[in-house]
């Protein structure tokens, strides 16, 4: 091959090799992005959606980029495709190192108020704008590589570039989070990348000069950078101008996300993030009577709890108070190692006592690894659910799992925040969201209870009779508890101290007080009885609101929760709270107020969010078929010619749908796999990069076997690429189905022994499926010499995956539930089978 009159047939030998870093490149960069505005954006599966669907979308516009620039010089005389690839790879490592500075210092997207969580539309802002420089990179040197390759070097391409993006993701996840801050890896990387992509590409190619003098002085620019505390630095300057008053103490990332402690200036009390979102404050001498208060109402719930399970509650005082109670063994589970470290660090947690054991582990693995009937008491510290992970412990399937665990007498305890909201002033999405978690509780237990104590608390007994809110109840078990009794603060000489309140006639009036006499009991003279007007009231709005049970495969409550986030942080809602010192929660309370306009607001959101129906998905869908249809009804009528120097309409929308269709498929396959294996194993982002170097390991092999089995191969499978299409596109939509079935009995699979091969053979499938379609789509259209058709393949495949990516997290499953994504995407491949007629009626 000739380019600008130059002998190029040796580095087209290296341009597999070149694809395969740009691969693994682009996935490291992936990550790390991805980590990054998760950790700035209080990062969720809608978040996770947007980002996915954002970095896809602007991959393919850099697809379609090269392919433009491909397509205007058709014979290759001028277009330096080798020349393009060196000089990108120079630019890697400090544009992903920008990314990253753009997400940590982009003013436009922070907060509008000091200690808020970014608002739902500047964390879309972000994923969108933030994505975009490496991404449109990728998506670029891919056509461009194309266009320095022969056309029947497509499918090797893609497949070696899978490889590489299968490589770079366990390499990032497995090895690069754990070895230094992101700056730094990006830095690094990127110089690697760079002397290996320049120096392949320009082995035979005068670019210009002085270019091995320019890459080296590029890379020691880039290494000199690195050594350099930029990380810290940005760090630091972020977090000041996000909680003025606050210096940064330490930025732990882990495998789960990025953990931030800070601490306020002139005092001791720490405060600890996680990914953006406050998690708990700590402060070693500060009074504990908020955590005996709610250790009182949550531990006599039982007669006498010996053995307990806490999820979450490490970075507090809870557990010692629970100790108060004469609980011999209490287990507290952090999924991240890093918050246990914190609370030691802080003087939280006292690693003396032998009563209290620590587990780092998924608390809903734990769960389903302990044997039958192993607890007396379950408490779920439970952060808002307006992601899947969270919601893992709101759901029907996890109240059956601790039905299980719990002894005859057993208590399951649930709280939910409220953000401030008052117990008289709840907003309807907060009681939609409490109510389809109390209605998966109630689809369980015979016995539940409701109370606005410490934001929402949800009780559940085992054992009707058992549980109680009646003060008195409360009080004759506390008073047989010696080691429970409320602590009292006094002053003796100017020195404060702490005794224990040992008055019966105190303790008989502090279930009546604590809480803002939440528990408290009036007489009615008129009708002679007694009763608690605040509990009766508020379990009457949460039990008659119309909402059903919060469910694994159909979390209603995240969307819920999704909108509360919206509520919460609209900036224009907060605009005259900029000026006050004051924290964001103090704010928030004045929004249940009912004279409040925000109520309004509320209430049209929730009624946007309850008006989805099945008709507004259906309804596009069977307009795409009306119009698929009539186009193949014209090729049946009509048959479709086609030459070398032109394709008619009808072929490029046939095989262009069936290439966005595939994409949707890799994409809901991937999200929905991932969602129910985390479901019925435990907390798996942590292997996400060990998932996604499966699904990229699916994809080469599929392009491998559709590549050596074609009509030229001695081992050929097929003879017609049209009807392998048909086939593939008909096996995947029976994939879909099939999964259907699998959701239906998630119970049985957690019984399972060999339950994560399992997944990880169905995640390899489905990529083995979405690649070999791919090297059909050239296969099924005539070599015409008039542009590059790879580059228009991969871009709709691309622009498909991130509708698939943005849909399915942010709305399908929400909305409509695991089930009806996957029936809905069948559907759509069918749409694609029946679009391919124009293909079988084509004449040469």
């Amino acid at each position: 091959m000739i380019i600008g009159g130059q002998n190029t047939d040796s580095p087209l030998k290296n341009i597999r090799r070149i694809l395969f870093f740009i691969g693994g490149f682009s996935q490291i960069a992936q990550v790390i992005i991805f980590r990054e505005i998760m950790a700035a954006s209080h990062g969720t599966e809608l978040m996770f959606g947007i980002i996915l669907g954002s970095w896809l979308l602007w991959t393919a516009l850099g697809a379609i980029t090269g392919g433009i620039l491909a397509r205007r010089d058709n014979d290759g005389k001028y277009f330096k495709a080798l020349k393009w690839l060196a000089m990108t790879a120079l630019i890697s490592g400090p544009l992903l190192t920008g990314q990253i500075l753009l997400v940590r210092y982009g003013a436009l997207f922070h907060a509008g108020v000091p200690g808020q969580i970014l608002s739902l539309s500047n964390a879309c802002l972000m994923a969108f704008i933030c994505t975009l420089p490496f991404a449109f990179l990728c998506g670029f040197q891919f056509t461009i590589a194309l266009r320095g390759a022969p056309r029947f070097e497509l499918s090797a391409l893609y497949r070696v570039e899978s490889w590489g993006a299968s490589a770079g993701g366990l390499l990032v996840s497995l090895i690069l989070i754990e070895l230094g801050p992101p700056i730094q890896i990006s830095l690094i990387t990127g110089a690697v990348f760079s002397i290996f992509v320049f120096f392949h590409t320009c082995r035979n190619i005068s670019l210009f000069k002085y270019q091995r003098i320019l890459v080296i002085v590029n890379v020691i620019i880039i290494l000199a950078l690195s050594s350099l505390p930029l990380d810290h630095w940005s760090q630091e300057a972020r977090w000041k101008r996000t909680l003025p008053g606050f210096k940064l103490k330490k930025v732990y990332d882990s495998r789960h996300g990025q953990i931030v402690t800070v601490e306020r200036e002139n005092s001791r009390q720490i405060s600890v993030f996680l990914n953006g979102g406050w998690i708990a404050s700590m402060e070693k001498d500060a009074s504990d009577t908020c955590y005996h208060q709610l250790a009182a109402v949550i531990c006599t719930q039982h007669p006498r709890p010996v053995k307990a399970l806490m999820i979450g509650g490490a970075l507090g005082r809870l557990p010692e108070q629970f100790l108060n109670h004469g609980i011999e063994s209490l287990y507290v589970v952090e999924l991240d190692s890093q918050f246990i470290k914190i609370a030691a660090e802080s003087g939280m947690m006292h690693s003396g006592n032998k009563r209290l054991k620590f587990i780092s582990d998924d608390g809903r693995k734990v769960v389903s690894n302990t044997p039958d009937e192993s607890f007396d008491l379950v408490v779920v510290l439970s952060s808002e659910p307006d992601n899947l992970l969270a919601n893992r412990f709101c759901t029907k399937e996890f109240f059956t799992q601790t039905e299980r665990i719990l002894t005859e007498n057993g208590v399951l305890c649930v709280t939910l925040p409220a953000f401030g909201a008052s117990a008289e002033y709840v907003s309807s999405l907060l009681v939609k969201r409490t109510g389809a978690v109390l209605k998966a509780v109630d689809y369980v237990f015979p016995e539940t209870l409701a109370a606005p104590i410490s934001g929402h608390l949800l009780i559940a007994g085992k054992k009707r009779g058992q549980i109680t809110l009646d003060p008195d109840l409360l009080e004759k078990r506390l008073l047989l508890r010696p080691g429970a009794y409320p602590v009292i603060d006094i002053k003796e000489n100017s020195i404060k101290k702490k005794i224990k309140a040992l008055d019966e006639a105190f303790l008989s009036e502090y279930f009546n007080v604590i809480f803002g006499g939440v528990l408290a009991k009036k007489t009615s003279f008129m009708e002679e009885k007694t009763d608690q007007p605040v509990i009766e009231k508020f379990e009457k709005i949460i039990r008659n609101c119309e909402v059903k049970p919060n469910l694994d495969n159909h979390p209603r409550a995240v969307l819920y929760s999704l909108a509360l986030w919206k509520q919460i942080t609209d900036t224009k809602d907060f605009s005259k709270s900029k000026k006050k010192s004051g924290h964001v929660f103090d704010e928030i309370k004045s929004r249940q107020d009912p004279d409040n306009d925000n109520i309004l607001k509320d209430s049209k959101l929730l009624e946007s969010i309850e008006s989805v129906r099945l008709h507004h998905v259906l309804l596009p869908l069977i307009l795409l078929l009306c119009l698929t249809l009539i186009i193949s009804g014209v090729s049946i009528v009509k048959p479709v010619f086609v030459s070398k120097q032109d394709v008619p309409f009808a072929m490029r929308y046939s095989i262009l749908l069936c290439a966005f269709t595939s994409g949707v498929f890799g994409m809901v396959s991937e999200v929905t796999l991932m969602t129910l294996y985390q479901n019925v194993s435990g907390y798996v982002y942590a292997q996400a990069g060990i998932i996604i170097a499966l699904f990229m390991a699916g994809i080469a092999t599929g392009s491998y076997i559709s590549d050596s089995s074609n009509a030229e191969s001695k081992f050929r499978l097929f003879k017609d690429p049209i009807i392998a299409l048909a086939a593939i596109l008909i096996i995947t939509a029976g994939l879909c189905l099939a999964l259907t079935v699998l959701i239906r009995v998630t119970d049985f699979l957690r019984s399972l022994p060999g339950v994560g091969l399992i997944f990880g053979l169905l995640i390899f499938s489905a990529g083995v499926l979405v690649g070999s379609a791919f090297v059909l789509f050239g296969e099924c259209l005539p070599k015409w010499r008039k542009g590059r058709p790879g580059a228009w393949f991969y871009a709709s495949d691309l622009l498909g995956a991130c509708a698939g990516a943005v849909c399915t997290s942010t709305f399908l499953i929400p909305a409509y539930g695991m089930i009806r994504t996957l029936q809905f995407t069948a559907f759509l491949l069918f749409i694609a089978v029946a679009g391919m007629i124009p293909l079988w009626r084509q004449k040469a």
